[in-house]
């Protein structure tokens, strides 16, 4: 195998490794690989734990999408909440849930921390990501200040809103618009690294071919993050700590 060969085959596999995506057991995978309709996948059960498993995306991104969707990690009522559901998705089992229980008048202070869900300084339990985590420690914030007859009335309303086609349909349009671009710049990045990396490299050998491939690369990586940066700050005006990670 030559240089050339080996470095080709060290690139697909990081590519194929960033098409493999880790799903906790509430969370739920819409997928349409072909520019179809979108079909349901959950955790592997084969590669993964307790906690979760693995799932494969489609590799060739112009050709389909992906949507990660959370259920919610806690039960709430009017009176508090729990870390621990009934429910079970697909046929992956329930995660470890420590069923710590707290009343709203017990609590004093709830926020996120990245994926976690803080209640009274205590970590309570771990969200699907970081923007449910803020969503939720928001909403039980707002929840604890009210009387228990309209914590039930705001329940209602929160779980309509949540399964309203509307809104679905509208945060969808919103996504795909603000992707458009990102998708764009990545398969141009793919058929770069892919296509004409190659072609230039059996062309005029690898030496002479690296630096302008690897300028090339470097724009196409640096508008993906901005298009990315941009989205993100639309998409999750909160989450600032998650962009400068990025």
């Amino acid at each position: 195998m030559t240089e050339g060969q080996t470095i080709f085959l060290i690139l697909s596999l990081l590519y194929l490794s960033e098409c493999v995506v880790w799903m906790g057991k509430r969370t739920v995978l819409f997928s349409a690989w072909w520019g179809s309709g979108y079909r349901i996948f959950f955790a592997s059960e084969r590669f993964g734990n307790n906690h979760g498993g693995l799932a494969l995306l489609n590799p060739l991104s112009p050709l389909g999408s992906n949507f990660l969707g959370h259920w919610i990690p806690l039960s709430i009522s009017p009176d508090g909440v729990c870390a621990f559901t009934l429910q079970t998705i697909g046929n992956t089992g329930r995660p470890f849930q420590t069923g710590k229980v707290l009343k709203f008048k017990e609590i004093s202070d709830s926020k996120a921390d990245g994926k976690y869900l803080w209640l009274n300084e205590s970590r309570f339990v771990k969200c699907g990501d970081a923007e449910q985590a803020a969503s939720l420690a928001k909403w039980i914030q707002q929840l604890s200040s009210k009387s228990a007859e309209n914590r039930e009335a705001s329940i209602r309303r929160t779980w309509a809103a949540q399964f309203s086609k509307e809104n679905a349909l509208k945060c969808y349009e919103s996504v795909i618009s603000l992707a458009a671009g990102i998708r764009c710049n990545c398969f141009i990045f793919f058929v770069l690294l892919y296509g004409v990396a190659p072609i230039m490299a059996s062309t005029y050998g690898l030496i002479r071919s690296m630096i302008p491939v690897a300028i090339v690369m470097l724009i196409c990586a640096l508008f993906i993050s901005v298009s990315y940066f941009y989205a993100h700050k639309v998409l999750c005006p909160p989450l600032q700590f998650e962009r400068l990670i990025f």
